[in-house]
């Protein structure tokens, strides 16, 4: 999938915004549910074979469309709350690691990206038939040079194109002052 992605820090927000938002690491056991990860590697597949799983693919022609609104989500990283998870974003100088972050919104995007085809979850095993990829990241635009690793961070996008073949999701992050 093609996604577009851009950074901003410049809000100042709230702290309880971010009490019934699930964090990454909810959103990355999501994923792995539903595409079927496997969890441990070298003992074969999990969750079975995917040999059959593009039988029950909607023909595009009768797909609903969907809005913004409808793959629209938010996922806080706790920083403020979570010693350990902070252990594993600092950097030297005792910001917030850029590339860890550019993990974070890789898996967001994905998120986001199978939100948006929810509705092709085959119920019976509750597997995704869609493979979704990050194929291009057209810009990042960095507001505020470093984040603090002792306040959440919140990432936040939605769907905003679709073709045939890709689509585009613009990304958000806000830092809570």
């Amino acid at each position: 999938m093609h996604h577009r992605v851009f950074l901003f820090v410049p809000r100042t927000l709230n702290k309880t915004t971010f009490r019934s938002i699930q964090t990454i690491t909810d959103v990355r056991k999501t994923l792995q549910n539903l595409v079927g990860a496997q969890l441990v590697f070298g003992h074969g597949n999990q969750s079975g074979s995917h040999a059959g799983l593009t039988d029950n693919i909607t023909v595009n022609s009768t797909l609903t469309p969907r809005t913004i609104a409808e793959s629209y989500d938010e996922a806080i990283i706790p920083f403020a709350t979570n010693i350990k998870l902070r252990e594993r974003y600092v950097n030297f100088d005792n910001k917030v690691r850029f590339g860890r972050i550019l993990e974070d919104l890789d898996t967001m995007a994905v998120h986001i990206a199978y939100k948006h085809n929810a509705p092709q979850i085959i119920q019976s095993i509750n597997v995704h038939p869609l493979a979704i990829v990050t194929a291009a990241v057209d810009r990042i635009e960095v507001a505020v040079p470093h984040m603090d690793i002792d306040r959440d961070v919140r990432l936040s996008g939605f769907t905003s194109f679709v073709g045939k073949s890709s689509m585009e999701v613009i990304l958000t992050i806000d830092q809570v002052n």
